[in-house]
C-alpha cells in the first residue's frame, strides 16, 4: 500500500487513473472500497481537494435516483454516485464492501443451484416484476 499511496502521489493525471483502477481491480473481495479510500486518502493535497468531487458524486446519485423509475441506467447512475462518494466516506466504503460479499454470497448460492433451480428464480423474478409493472400501470391510468 505504501508504494502505491507513493504512486497516486506523483504522475501525471492518467497516470494516477492507471494506478487507482489497477488498484481497485487487484484489492481483494470485500475490501475494494476501503482498499480505494484509503489509496485516495494518501493521495490528497487537503479538504478542499474533495469538494468537488462529493458534489459530483451527490450529483449522480440525485440525477440516478431522479431517473431511476425510467427504463435504462438510472439505478446504475446511482450506484456510480454512491462508489465515488465512497473514495471520501469510510463508512460508506465500508457498507459498500459488505454489500459487496453480501452480493457475491448470493451469486455463488444462485449458481450452486441445478439449472432447473435456477430458471425457477429466474422465471420467479420476471413474474414478480410484471406483476409489479402491472400493479404501477393500473395505479397511475386510474
Amino acid at each position: 500500500m505504501a508504494n502505491a499511496c507513493a504512486e497516486a502521489k506523483s504522475g501525471s493525471f492518467f497516470d494516477k487513473l492507471k494506478q487507482y483502477w489497477r488498484e481497485l481491480k487487484t484489492a481483494p473481495h470485500g475490501r475494494r472500497f476501503r482498499t480505494f479510500y484509503d489509496l485516495r486518502k494518501c493521495a490528497r493535497k487537503g479538504n478542499a481537494s474533495r469538494i468537488l468531487p462529493i458534489c459530483f458524486a451527490l450529483g449522480l446519485v440525485v440525477f440516478g435516483l431522479a431517473i431511476g423509475w425510467l427504463p435504462g441506467p438510472g439505478g446504475f447512475v446511482a450506484i456510480l454516485g454512491l462508489a465515488l462518494l465512497a473514495q471520501e466516506f469510510r463508512p460508506l466504503a465500508s457498507a459498500l464492501d459488505w454489500c459487496e460479499r453480501q452480493i457475491g454470497n448470493l451469486w455463488r448460492g444462485f449458481r450452486s443451484l441445478p439449472i432447473l433451480g435456477q430458471g425457477g428464480i429466474i422465471t420467479a423474478l420476471l413474474v414478480l416484476g410484471c406483476g409489479v409493472a402491472y400493479l404501477t400501470f393500473t395505479t397511475v391510468i386510474s
